[in-house]
């Protein structure tokens, strides 16, 4: 009598590695070759790789004599049935997850995504796409948007919008403020233009108080300016 243990390895393999994976050119159907990595022995070709509409991944080539790839497949006598599949190479990308959230990666290098039960997702990749490179984020959520970079960064939240490169920033708040930090700055155009109620321009070491400047036909003979002051 066959027992149910039987039944069910005679229909379904459990572990099996993916030895080689690929799209077939006339079908567009993912396919791949099933065996032992560690020996590199493969005992299915063609099996069919299922899986849920819309996600679609190439299993990465094997690790020689390691971890692999790994498949469950239910037998056919044409073509094998991938109905599911783990990497547990990849797990260090996705080992931090809390409860309810998600990540989808590439199969290969360090690109992914995480939706945070939060609310946030987070775009993840280094600057030279191994694990020990600098991380480079983008974060979407209710709290706003930031992008971080080795170079520069962008944050937009309700505070305001600030853009950061090396040592150079622009702030603009939600109150009305605007500042521009760096080693130089310069405003260049066919009409630049500064208009306000009180323009200042301070030098490096700042005199108390600051001067009116002059306007009119000359300079000695101007008036004193009652909302631009310049200190030097």
């Amino acid at each position: 009598m066959r027992t149910a243990q039987d039944t069910f390895s005679y229909l379904f393999d459990v572990g099996k590695d993916v030895l080689f994976a690929a799209i077939d050119a006339a079908t567009k159907t993912i396919l791949c070759q099933l065996g032992d990595s560690t020996k590199q022995v493969p005992d299915s070709d063609q099996a069919e790789l299922w899986g849920p509409p819309g996600l679609w991944s190439l299993p990465a080539p094997p690790t020689q004599g390691g971890a692999s790839c790994q498949a469950i497949t239910i037998k056919h006598s044409n073509r094998d049935m991938i109905i599911a599949t783990r990497d547990l190479r990849r797990s260090s990308v996705y080992g931090n997850l809390k409860s309810g959230e998600t990540c989808v990666g590439a199969n290969l290098g360090q690109a992914r995504t995480l939706y945070k039960a939060d609310g946030s997702v987070t775009h993840l990749t280094t600057s030279d796409n191994t694990s020990g490179g600098t991380t480079i984020s983008e974060t979407i959520g209710p709290s706003g948007y930031t992008l971080s970079t080795p170079w520069g960064g962008i944050t937009i939240n309700a505070q305001g919008i600030t853009i950061t490169a090396g040592q150079a920033a622009l702030m603009l708040t939600a109150t009305g403020d605007a500042k521009l930090i760096g080693q130089t700055a310069s405003v260049h155009g066919s009409v630049a233009a500064l208009v306000g109620d009180v323009l200042t321009t301070i030098g490096p070491k700042p005199a108390a108080p600051a001067t009116p400047a002059l306007y009119g036909p000359t300079a000695l003979a101007g008036l004193p300016s009652t909302n631009v002051f310049i200190s030097v």
